[in-house]
């Protein structure tokens, strides 16, 4: 009986850690998603690297696409570190005409909306409307049905 109860913890220690082993797995990053995520970033950065300097985007701000993401939510870094304290609000009107440009080519480049709060709701909704694949099915559902109503 003795060797049976061993026999059985064993296995149940084996399935437990079998069990962990998957847990931790699953929520490991793909080093190699990682690395085309960074890579289409830098592409993005690359070819729009004039208009972030007009904008004057500063480098905590456009470091990682997590970091513009933050940017995008908030209008300003809340989830990271930002020694430049740099917000949507410290922009001039050129400035926010050309970060709105940026955005709009975000969007074209196939990234997702972040829960865009950077920029004002009509001009969210705009974005949607010529991005709504960019954008959750509901949000853009909630904007067909009220184009329907006002036209």
């Amino acid at each position: 009986m003795a060797d049976g109860c061993n026999v059985l913890s064993c296995r149940l220690r084996a399935a437990f850690l079998k069990a962990i082993l998957f847990i931790v797995m699953s929520f490991r990053k793909n080093t190699k998603d990682e690395r085309d995520e960074r890579l289409k970033w830098n592409r993005f950065c690359d070819a729009n690297k004039d208009l972030i300097q007009q904008i004057g985007l500063t480098t905590p701000t456009i470091e990682t696409d997590e970091r513009f993401i933050d940017f995008l939510m908030h209008g300003y870094i809340d989830h990271h570190d930002d020694w430049s304290k740099y917000t949507v609000s410290k922009m001039d009107a050129e400035q926010y005409k050309l970060f709105k440009l940026l955005i709009d080519k975000y969007f074209e480049a196939g990234y997702y909306d972040p829960s865009l709060m950077a920029v004002s709701h009509e001009e969210t909704i705009e974005f949607a409307r010529k991005y709504p694949k960019q954008f959750h099915s509901s949000f853009v559902e909630i904007i067909e049905r009220q184009d329907e109503k006002d036209a």
